[in-house]
Parts: structure tokens; sequence; C-alpha cells
């Protein structure tokens, strides 16, 4: 191995979030460029949350990687979920009055690895999704110094 792609490495194995994925051909890169989720809203990263998700009967429980109105990703997760997989999972985000709210969502798993996974909210209503995002908004605002 190069001198340089140890560097490399190392510094990606740093940054929150993102984990290196190895492949052998371009094609196989490809693939997994486009199982990749595609977000469908503004993507916030909240740190040190975890969820708790559940489906045919079996539960777990994961950190928070990143979320949206659309979605969320999910790593360190406790069981290993399927592609297209019909889950519920409950969030706990801060509303405007401070105060941890539970969001209970039902989503589908558009990709699942190892120890992590995404999901596309399912059957969520505008009031929801309005809700769900002032929630966000203030999360950011609260992890602002």
């Amino acid at each position: 191995m190069s001198v340089i792609l140890k560097q490399l490495m190392g510094i990606s194995a740093r940054f929150h979030g993102y984990k290196p994925i190895y492949v052998a051909s371009m094609e196989e890169a490809e693939e997994e460029l486009n199982r990749s989720i595609k977000p469908g809203a503004l993507r916030f990263q909240i740190n040190r949350r975890q969820v708790e998700f559940s489906g045919h009967e079996k539960k777990g429980t994961g950190n928070l990687l990143d979320i949206s109105t659309s979605g969320c990703a999910v790593h360190e997760a406790t069981l290993s979920l399927a592609q297209d997989e019909r889950i519920d999972i409950v969030i706990p985000l801060y509303t405007n009055q401070d105060e941890l709210f539970p969001f209970t969502l039902s989503a589908r798993v558009v990709s699942a690895q190892e120890d992590q996974f995404a999901v596309q909210f399912v059957e969520l209503d505008e009031e929801q999704r309005e809700r769900l995002y002032q929630c966000l908004a203030h999360e950011v605002k609260r992890e602002m110094p």
C-alpha cells in the first residue's frame, strides 16, 4: 500500500458517518453508487442520537447518521435489515419547546449493509412532515455554539 493511500484511509476514518467501501472493479463501484439512497430533501446531521426500530417480530437500535423529511440513515445497528423491508422507527427529537418528542414513523428500507441502513419514510402526511422539519431545524439551532 502506498503512503498516500494509508494517509487517506486514516483521514477518512476520522470523519463522522463516513465508512469507505472497497470494491474490485469499476462496475462494482457503479453498482454500489446506484444502490445508495438519493435524498429527496435537505439532510440534517444529528449527533449522538439513538433510534429504535422494529419489524417482523424483531427489535433493534442504532445511531442516527443523518435525517431529512423523506428518510434517514442509521449506522451501528444491532440488527441487519433487508432491502425493501418495512419497519417502524422511533426517532427522539427536540421540539421548539426543548422537549424530547419520540417520532414514530413507518419506513421502507432502501439500502442495507452489515450494521447500517437507510430508510424512506412512508405514509407521512404534510402535517407530520412539517412538524418533523421544525424539529430538525430546532435540533440544528441547539447544536450551534
